[in-house]
């Protein structure tokens, strides 16, 4: 693997689960950052994974008892 010129090239290049928060990161700690518009998408992209959970809320607690419970 050749090493990338620059990290952003290189956060981008990398696959899995920990690439979204390395972008995350390298957004958070770039000059220039407009903390306004970081703070909104934040609470946007929360906004679906709140619904999901009240929606999902009784299948979810039933999962967590069941799982916790020993027969």
């Amino acid at each position: 693997m050749r090493p990338a010129r620059d990290a952003w090239s290189g956060l981008a290049g990398r696959a899995g689960a920990g690439a979204v928060l390395l972008i995350a990161l390298a957004i958070s700690v770039a000059p220039g950052v407009y903390y306004p518009i970081l703070a909104a998408s934040l609470v946007l992209f929360s906004i679906p994974v709140l619904v999901l959970y009240f929606v999902f809320q009784q299948q979810f607690i039933e999962g967590l008892t069941a799982g916790a419970l020993t027969h």
